[in-house]
């Protein structure tokens, strides 16, 4: 007999404990329903199985240290063949292109062949892209070469048409207000023809807006170039500059937006050679009318003349001839002076040129002046070396000595002096300092200056026309300086006039100097050109 134990109880205790083998074969009533220490009849087999666990758990450490490790020879050798073939080229790939991409000599760098075929079929397409890519970069720098010198060349050109451009230039930022109305413009850039033309240095006006530069500026040129910003339509128009007081020929244009440039040139020295030219024109075609009038004038005179001396002819010896005839033969005299005057205004007088000296004649001259304006004026003649002669008729400088001298009484009523003096000089293309018009070449120039009253810009308009005059009427014809105007035109000389109220008056007058061994002493009329 044997007592139940507890371990029986898993088996023996109830049927639904026990498995399921063991109700189907023994039934639900057999051996079930026992309990802990109960006496029952029965066979127990012990079998002893620590020894054979021992032996089994000995060999299963053996067979998992064994299966561990393969498992880490395995994992290991994975890893290192995972790796080697795939790892390493992926890294190289990645180095490659890292290096390309940070390193631009880098670009067409080749990968060597690596061991797995699909990695070598990516190796050889990443090679590939390296070698198109080379060979892209390589035209696209040779592209930007090539425009970089091109637009080196270009800067170059445009540089030096800049700087030497004859015309002036500007670059200009137009400033708006919070309204977005035009304000003010900004100087960006300006070349050295724009200094030349203003008369304003780079420095000091680069950076700054006209406003600051020119506060005298007039709203016409901000209105004006703010359309041009805002339209993009280039302009060209004529504008005097309160600011700079200058005249300028504008041409403005929009290179972007918010920006316009202004290429311009100064036209000043131009409506005073225009204004010349008018005033030439002008002369010519009154000494035209004055020539015309004086030829039949003259030949109504002859007639008057010539019948009052018959007529004093026909009177007898002793006879007295009577006052009125006497009245008409001077009255008659004088008009022929006066017609000699219009004619030397004309160019159509009777001359004698030929080539001479001008101190001896000034100085003959001179001599008489003391008789013909008085002791209140100082006379004082400086001549200068003559180095050349000037062909004319002494009896012209005499004449244009005496006109000016003259003037120069009525402008000293209460006396002063008068200072004649000659030089040499040589106008070049360049620099023609006294009169624009002038030829180039030698000249001998005379310059007469007095301390008087001075001649005001309007009035010095004026004073080569024909009979006009600033004196009374009664006291003169008006046909002086006309007549020294008509014989330095016809010389082919050049006459310039400086004065200003109380700072007395300058006349220079310049006779181009005769070519050497030229010889002329007949006389001659000088058509009218």
């Amino acid at each position: 007999g044997e007592s139940m134990e507890k371990g029986c109880l898993r088996c023996h205790s109830t049927p639904d404990k026990a498995p399921g083998k063991m109700v189907a074969t023994y039934g639900a009533t057999r051996s079930f329903n026992r309990s802990d220490g109960e006496l029952v009849s029965a066979i127990s087999i012990r079998i002893p199985l620590n020894e054979a666990y021992r032996t089994a758990n000995r060999f299963s450490a053996r067979l998992s240290l064994l299966l561990f490790g393969i498992l880490l020879v395995t994992y290991y050798l994975q890893n290192r063949l995972i790796h080697h073939l795939v790892i390493a080229p992926l890294a190289l790939f990645r180095s490659q292109a890292e290096c390309i991409a940070q390193n631009a000599e880098q670009v067409g760098a080749q990968i060597p062949d690596v061991h797995s075929l699909e990695m070598n079929e990516i190796a050889c397409s990443f090679n590939e892209m390296s070698t198109r890519i080379k060979t892209f970069v390589d035209g696209l720098e040779l592209t930007i070469q090539e425009r970089t010198s091109q637009l080196a060349e270009s800067e170059a050109r445009f540089r030096l048409l800049f700087e030497n451009m004859t015309t002036g230039f500007a670059l200009h930022q137009m400033l708006y207000d919070d309204q977005g109305n035009p304000s003010d413009y900004r100087f960006i850039e300006v070349n050295p023809a724009f200094e030349k033309l203003t008369r304003l240095q780079a420095s000091g006006v680069v950076g700054k807006t006209v406003r600051e530069v020119l506060p005298a500026t007039e709203p016409y040129w901000l209105e004006t170039y703010a359309n041009v910003v805002s339209s993009g339509r280039p302009v060209a128009f004529d504008h005097y500059s309160e600011g700079l007081g200058r005249y300028f020929q504008v041409w403005a244009f929009c290179p972007q937006p918010g920006y316009f440039a202004t290429i311009f040139s100064d036209r000043t020295d131009l409506q005073a050679l225009e204004d010349q030219l008018r005033q030439s024109q002008k002369l010519e075609s009154i000494g035209r009318l004055a020539g015309g009038v004086a030829h039949d004038f003259n030949n109504r005179l002859m007639v008057i003349l010539g019948n009052a001396e018959l007529a004093q002819m026909a009177l007898p010896g002793t006879a007295r001839l009577p006052e009125q005839l006497q009245d008409i033969i001077q009255a008659a005299t004088q008009s022929r002076e006066i017609t000699a005057q219009l004619l030397a205004f004309s160019r159509q007088q009777l001359t004698s040129p030929r080539p001479v000296k001008l101190n001896p004649i000034i100085d003959t001259a001179v001599n008489t002046l003391a008789v013909l304006i008085g002791k209140a004026v100082k006379v004082t003649f400086i001549p200068g070396e003559e180095t050349g002669t000037v062909t004319l008729d002494p009896v012209q400088i005499q004449q244009i000595i005496m006109n000016l001298a003259l003037n120069a009484r009525d402008a000293m009523p209460d006396g002063g002096s008068l200072t004649i003096t000659t030089e040499m000089i040589t106008i070049d293309a360049e620099s023609r300092p006294f009169c624009k018009d002038a030829a180039p070449g030698e000249y001998l120039l005379l310059s007469v200056r007095d301390t008087g009253a001075g001649i005001d810009a309007e009035t010095l308009e004026h004073i080569f026309e024909p009979f006009f005059t600033t004196r009374q009427v009664g006291q003169g014809t008006g046909l002086g300086l006309a007549t020294v105007y008509g014989i330095v035109a016809q010389n082919k000389g050049f006459i310039d006039v400086n004065s200003q109220p109380g700072a007395g008056t300058v006349f220079k007058i310049g006779f181009p100097v005769s070519p050497p061994g030229h010889q002329l002493s007949v006389s001659t009329l000088h058509p009218q050109p």
